[in-house]
């Protein structure tokens, strides 16, 4: 989801503070919940690596097409480079939903690159 609604260029050192003024501003626009702060997101995506490494957990993670408000440059896989050079997250198994296509290569990429990577076929 978060590729779809913030896109996959996960910060890694957002912070609480930083997530809760994003819910802030999401439950200020008065409409129905639906978010899209891009602080916010990073930090549930960071806490449920976080949560996944505790319980030894693969994390599966959508990548590329879905939705049509996805804007699809922000779905590249390599936009989890970040997530995936942090020493938290090198023993997390992530996932790679749909092979991430139509970005194959730069799945497959860095599955080659990063043991804890691995691209899901169906």
């Amino acid at each position: 989801m978060a590729a779809h609604r913030s896109g996959l260029e996960i910060d890694p050192s957002v912070s609480k503070v930083d997530a809760e003024d994003g819910l802030r501003k999401e439950l200020a626009t008065r409409r129905p919940l639906r978010i899209t702060n891009k602080n916010l997101f990073d930090y549930i995506f960071i806490h449920s690596l976080e949560i996944a490494v505790e319980f030894h957990l693969p994390m599966q993670i959508h990548t590329g097409f879905g939705d049509r408000e996805l804007g699809l440059r922000h779905c590249t896989p390599f936009h989890l480079r970040a997530v995936l050079e942090d020493k938290r997250f090198v023993k997390c198994q992530i996932v790679l939903l749909n092979a991430s296509y139509p970005f194959s290569r730069e799945g497959s990429y860095l599955a080659s690159v990063y043991s804890q990577v691995e691209p899901h076929f169906y």
